[in-house]
């Protein structure tokens, strides 16, 4: 396994060490794997989001340009458009 020399606020270097006393961890190594693998799932799971968000983007411009919308003029309007749309049935 590489070994990596990192540097650590006064903050993390006590946070590491609150870990391995607690006991949950047996070295600050399992510390630094927990988190890098939290910080590792967190990113496909924000890569994941970004993707569908592209996705809605195209599918909305796609609709626009078909003419597949609604013009809303004022909060009002909006207002009802969320009613009805809450209002609709979700599709299965």
């Amino acid at each position: 396994m590489p070994t990596r020399n990192i540097n650590l606020t006064d903050r993390y270097d006590s946070f590491l060490l609150r870990q391995v006393g607690s006991g949950r961890y047996k070295n600050m190594s399992e510390v630094v794997r927990a988190a890098l693998n939290l910080l590792e799932r967190r990113e496909e799971e924000d890569e994941a989001k970004l993707e569908g968000l592209r996705r809605a983007v195209m599918a909305g411009h796609e609709a626009y340009r078909r003419g597949d919308y609604v013009e809303v003029a004022n909060g009002a309007g909006l207002d009802q458009l969320f009613d009805n749309l809450t209002e609709q049935p979700s599709k299965p």
